[in-house]
């Protein structure tokens, strides 16, 4: 999603004549090269083959979840926020420019709720019903490992 809105939103920058609208253009760009580097950073932290020894692996893996799960949990301050933020500001440009459309926008805005309500409570039911279990697993083997 990421790939495609830097490049589609930059257009959206030089083609729409509202002020507001380019700049949340240019601001959701922006967004979205902070969400690759975020995976990018993320995906750098993945466990690689362990040639160290198993309880380093482990340990690894752990942090490595613990982010993970740390990311799902705070998905509305470090995505849903700012995007959907992001979003209104270029729909209140055009709204601005044209206050016939309000119910598009009313409907629209409805939608992106909608989804932001959603995407907050599939990333929340994925970090309890996914990673945690893989996280208790691996805490398990650390303390086995331990004594």
């Amino acid at each position: 999603g990421a790939l495609v809105s830097i490049p589609l939103f930059l257009v959206y920058a030089f083609i729409f004549p509202n002020i507001i609208s380019n700049i949340a253009c240019v601001l959701i760009a922006l967004w979205s090269v902070n969400i690759l580097f975020v995976i990018k950073r993320n995906k750098a932290k993945i466990p690689q083959e362990y040639s160290e020894n198993y309880l380093t692996y482990l340990r690894k893996t752990q942090a490595y979840l613990e982010i993970q799960k740390r990311l799902r949990e705070r998905i509305f301050s470090w995505y849903i926020l700012p995007l959907f933020s992001l979003i209104y500001l270029f729909l209140l440009g055009f709204i601005l420019e044209n206050p016939e459309d309000l119910n598009r926008f009313i409907l629209v805005g409805g939608i992106f709720l909608v989804s932001a309500i959603a995407i907050y409570f599939l990333n929340r039911r994925s970090a309890k019903t996914f990673i945690q279990p893989k996280l208790d697993k691996v805490n398990d083997l650390i303390k086995t490992l331990e004594e």
